[in-house]
């Protein structure tokens, strides 16, 4: 990843802007998957500043899911959204112990 910030800029921003389920969906599960590829990477490419700006993203994520799923119809895609919440605040948990551990903050 050359640089992280412009990639978490472009990942939260298609979640903000999809405005049907599956693409909702879709944009969710592909900021999800950069959470989970942090603890995996280089510690040489995150910096404070980056991780910082990385849980910002993140909480907006959760906002927007959070509003998606007030605004959806009870069934499947509100079970999705809430599972999209869990996951996120359970990689933001694993990249907490990841940076506690490698950058010792």
């Amino acid at each position: 990843m050359s640089d992280p910030s412009t990639h978490i800029r472009a990942l939260a921003q298609a979640v903000l802007k999809a405005n049907r389920p599956r693409p909702f969906l879709k944009a969710v599960r592909a900021f999800t998957a950069l959470l989970d590829d942090v603890p995996d990477s280089a510690v040489s490419e995150w910096s404070p500043q980056t991780l910082a700006a990385l849980r910002t993203a993140a909480e907006g994520v959760v906002d927007a899911i959070e509003q998606q799923i007030a605004d959806a119809e009870v069934g499947s895609f509100q079970r999705e959204l809430a599972a999209a919440v869990y996951e996120v605040r359970r990689s933001l948990e694993e990249i907490d112990k990841w940076e506690r551990h490698y950058l010792e903050t």
